[in-house]
């Protein structure tokens, strides 16, 4: 269930997630992780500061220590990767 009005800058879990273009439970993450604070709402139905949300989108994510960095292979036959908006990997070729 939805709220059916929230006051002006406050947003829900999922439409936080949707203005920056994340899951849902990204945004629980920020949380968890102590980037994001919640303003409001119930334990089950968290509200948010819309401000916050994009502060928290744009701040530096700390890693693990050790944690590799994703590689993703392209397909050599289409050049997929602007689409994709990344980089060849050197093995890739």
């Amino acid at each position: 269930m939805e709220y059916r009005s929230l006051p002006p800058g406050q947003v829900t879990t999922t439409t936080a997630a949707l203005a920056c273009g994340v899951q849902p439970a990204t945004i629980r993450d920020w949380v968890r992780r102590g980037l994001l604070t919640r303003a409001g709402g119930t334990p089950k139905r968290p509200i948010y500061r819309l401000a916050a949300v994009l502060a928290a989108r744009d701040a530096p994510k700390p890693t693990r220590a050790g944690q590799r960095s994703v590689i993703i292979p392209l397909d050599t036959r289409t050049d997929r990767r602007h689409a994709l908006g990344v980089q060849p990997c050197p093995e890739a070729g």
